[in-house]
C-alpha cells in the first residue's frame, strides 16, 4: 500500500505541484489549505507524512504541530517555509525545515526519509 502524504499549504498552485509531484512518486497525496482541514484529516484518516508550509489563513504549522504532537499516533512532520519565525517551530517540535524557495527532489527525499524515520513531532518546551 503507498504511504499517504498529508500536504498543508495554502498557495494553490504549490499545493498543485507537490500533490501532483509526490503522486508520480507513488505516494496517495491529499492537499488542504487550512490548520482547521489539516487538523480533521489527522482525526480521521491514517497519514504516513505531513508536509506544512508554515503561515495558513486560519493559524501556522505550530498550531498544527501542537496538538498533532499531543497524539501518541502523530506521524512524521516537516515544515516548508521560507518564514524567518519557522526554524525555532520547527527545532522545538525536532521537525525537518526545508527552506522556501526549494528544489522539489528535496522535497520528495525529505519526505521519503520523514516515512522511514517514523519519528514524530514532540514538543520540547519548558512547561
Amino acid at each position: 500500500m503507498p504511504a499517504r502524504v498529508l500536504l498543508v499549504e495554502d498557495d494553490p498552485t504549490i499545493l498543485e505541484v507537490l500533490c501532483a509531484v509526490l503522486s508520480d512518486e507513488g505516494y496517495v497525496a491529499r492537499g488542504v489549505e487550512t490548520v482547521a482541514a489539516a487538523l480533521k484529516v489527522l482525526g480521521c484518516e491514517p497519514v504516513e507524512c505531513v508536509v506544512l508550509d508554515f503561515h495558513l489563513p486560519d493559524g501556522t504549522a505550530e498550531d498544527i504541530l501542537s496538538v498533532a504532537s499531543a497524539n501518541d499516533q502523530c506521524p512524521p512532520m516537516m515544515i516548508v517555509s521560507a518564514s524567518p519565525v519557522a526554524p525555532p517551530v520547527a527545532h522545538r517540535f525536532g521537525v525537518p525545515l526545508l527552506r522556501k524557495p526549494f528544489d522539489i527532489d528535496d522535497v520528495v527525499s525529505c519526505v521519503a526519509a520523514a516515512i522511514r524515520s517514523g519519528r514524530s513531532p514532540k514538543d520540547t518546551a519548558e512547561r
